[in-house]
């Protein structure tokens, strides 16, 4: 039984503590995952607290492999994991039963399974988090409870910096439909509708581009979706509309274009001129315009001017082309080669010279080999020093044990 606590304890742990760390180093993408599950729910109202909702549940996530893998505060946390995996498992069970949603997002964009591979998968962990809830009473403390708690708190601090960094300076992974390497050309070769959604009285209705209203609508929000796949490998319908409402993505897929998009545009439209002023000069340098695309409606995007070209497209496609609100996006032929976030932004304009003459191949698979380092090595960390702790720990205790024992 002994071996069977321990498979139960390090399966469980590090499947918690990947899935967690992945979606805590994308928050903005777990954020449109919760979305998805509130509108499922019919908890739509909560929407507003997905993000910071996302960020808890992932930090949560991962400290509880931590605690499981390295043995602390068993009792307590045998209780959070069957309890946290009955749920998952009966939500799985739904999805898997009626697909309302094609895939659960456990582990993220990293890795995609069905809704019943998702089920299947869970009873494994529902079946470990079981025998680590039977067995906790052979599990022994490996320090004092003031020191579990401690080292417990440290990793949670430690999942809530992993988010922060990647809400600030740009998700540090990139395993979403857009990222780098993806051939844009392609995925606009579908044929898209995009319908807005407006808000008057307390009332919503959606409006095609054709059919838009009056002024004493308020505009709350986009959806584009695919009529037809043409050719297109579903690399989340990345289309482009004008002042008039006229399809242009074809515009910025030829040649080297920087393109800086605002999903949220009321609380960055101060900030815009600013920003739009520094990266045109960097753009100038491309001999291309600049192009700024916000997910509003088309009658509401600034005018175009000089080498200022303003667009329009669906709010989630642009979260999925750059998570950062005010992210810098270099294509290269209509392919994605790197992605800046609205605060690392301004080092291209130091370093546009160096950027820019380094070929395309070149930046992309750069950025491919630091995506896979930051996981590896971090999730290396995390878990060493988990089982570092839990080493040190049990060393110290049998000493002070033997110490404290009559000769």
């Amino acid at each position: 039984m002994k071996f069977l606590r321990a498979l139960a304890r390090i399966v469980f742990g590090l499947s918690f503590i990947f899935s967690g760390f992945m979606k805590l180093a994308d928050p903005v993408g777990t954020s449109l995952l919760i979305k998805e599950y509130l509108g499922i729910l019919h908890l739509g109202l909560f929407s507003s607290m997905a993000l910071v909702g996302g960020i808890g549940i992932s930090a949560l996530e991962m400290t509880l492999g931590v605690a499981i893998l390295a043995g602390f505060r068993m009792k307590v946390s045998s209780w959070v994991a069957l309890i946290s995996m009955g749920f998952f498992t009966l939500l799985t069970l739904y999805l898997a039963l009626f697909n309302p949603i094609s895939d659960c997002g456990c582990f993220g964009e990293a890795v995609h399974f069905t809704n019943w591979q998702s089920f299947f998968k869970n009873i494994i962990l529902l079946s470990c988090s079981a025998v680590i809830f039977v067995q906790r009473d052979k599990f022994v403390p490996i320090a004092a409870d003031w020191a579990e708690w401690t080292y417990i708190g440290a990793f949670a601090c430690l999942g809530l910096c992993i988010a922060l960094d990647a809400f600030v300076g740009g998700a540090k992974i990139d395993y979403s439909p857009l990222r780098p390497g993806t051939d844009l050309s392609e995925d606009s070769r579908s044929e898209y509708t995009t319908t807005f959604l407006y808000s008057k009285g307390g009332k919503n209705r959606e409006f095609s581009l054709d059919n838009l209203p009056d002024s004493t609508w308020t505009y709350v929000d986009s959806r584009t979706s695919r009529i037809s796949a043409v050719g297109s490998d579903g690399t989340g319908g990345f289309s482009l509309y004008d002042t008039a409402g006229n399809d242009v993505t074809s515009d910025v897929l030829t040649g080297r274009q920087l393109l800086v998009t605002y999903y949220d545009y009321a609380p960055r439209k101060r900030k815009m001129e600013r920003e739009i002023r520094s990266f045109s000069a960097v753009s100038d340098s491309l001999g291309t315009p600049l192009n700024v695309i916000v997910s509003v409606a088309t009658g509401g995007l600034p005018i175009s001017s000089g080498n200022v070209r303003y667009y329009s497209a669906d709010r989630r496609m642009l979260m999925t082309l750059n998570r950062s609100n005010g992210g810098v996006t270099y294509l290269s032929g209509g392919k994605v080669i790197e992605k800046w976030s609205a605060t690392s932004a301004p080092v291209i304009g130091k370093r546009s010279g160096k950027i820019f003459e380094t070929s395309p191949e070149e930046l992309e698979t750069r950025v491919e080999i630091m995506h896979n380092l930051y996981v590896e090595i971090s999730l290396f960390l995390i878990v060493l020093a988990a089982v570092l702790i839990r080493i040190i720990s049990v060393s110290h205790n049998g000493r002070r044990q033997r110490s404290s024992s009559p000769s």
